[in-house]
């Protein structure tokens, strides 16, 4: 049983722990397998956290993020599931496909 509480507040999924911590998932994106989710968002105090969770397992994986990214969102996965689509504000916002799990972990 898990003690944390769900809400959602200006069009964002709020995670509120039971360590006190709030994390804002700003966006998400179901991998075209279904095994996979991609997000992005900010955990406790740490900004910009962008993370694939394998649903099954609950089991999550950090993905870096090119330096200088900040807002980043995820907007899809590619077709074989190898890259992962954001938009991302660096200097102007653009879209950044960014490599996502090497087949060896799918």
């Amino acid at each position: 049983m898990h003690d944390n509480a769900v809400g959602f507040y200006a069009g964002q999924l709020l995670i509120f722990e039971n360590k006190g911590s709030v994390n804002v998932l700003s966006s998400a994106a179901w991998d075209p397998t279904g095994r996979f989710v991609a997000y992005t968002g900010s955990m406790g105090k740490k900004p910009d956290v962008f993370r694939v969770l394998e649903v099954s397992s609950g089991a999550e994986r950090d993905l870096p993020l090119p330096d200088g990214i900040r807002n980043a969102r995820v907007t899809d996965w590619s077709r074989d599931g190898t890259l992962i689509g954001i938009i991302a504000n660096q200097s102007r916002w653009e879209y950044w496909a960014l490599q996502g799990l090497q087949e060896g972990v799918r």
